[in-house]
């Protein structure tokens, strides 16, 4: 029993550890990079996925799978997909710890 309190109350101590700064920003900035960085980690995923589906293929290398992933994340529309899904994540997630304060 005492496992599930403790897997209940992690995500407070996560919540602690990550509020925890030792400089300030602006409020702006941090939102800025609460957009940015889900946007990062997006096309790197995509980018370990493509490169690893090019060497499935039988002449696939890793420059022909970075060159299609180049040719996907260029996209606008890709680029739009990622950027408004972080956008609403973040306002989701501000939404909600604004409304539990």
């Amino acid at each position: 029993m005492s496992s599930l309190k403790a897997a209940i109350a992690m995500p407070q101590q996560w919540k602690s550890a990550v509020s925890r700064t030792d400089f300030k920003i602006l409020p702006l900035v941090k939102t800025v990079f609460d957009i940015l960085l889900p946007i990062a980690l997006t096309a790197g995923v995509a980018l370990i996925i493509i490169v690893g589906a090019s060497f499935l293929l039988a002449k696939g290398n890793a420059w022909q799978g970075y060159e299609a992933w180049l040719g996907f994340i260029k996209r606008l529309d890709t680029l739009a997909t990622i950027t408004l899904t972080a956008v609403v994540t973040v306002t989701y997630v501000l939404w909600r710890q604004r409304s539990r304060t």
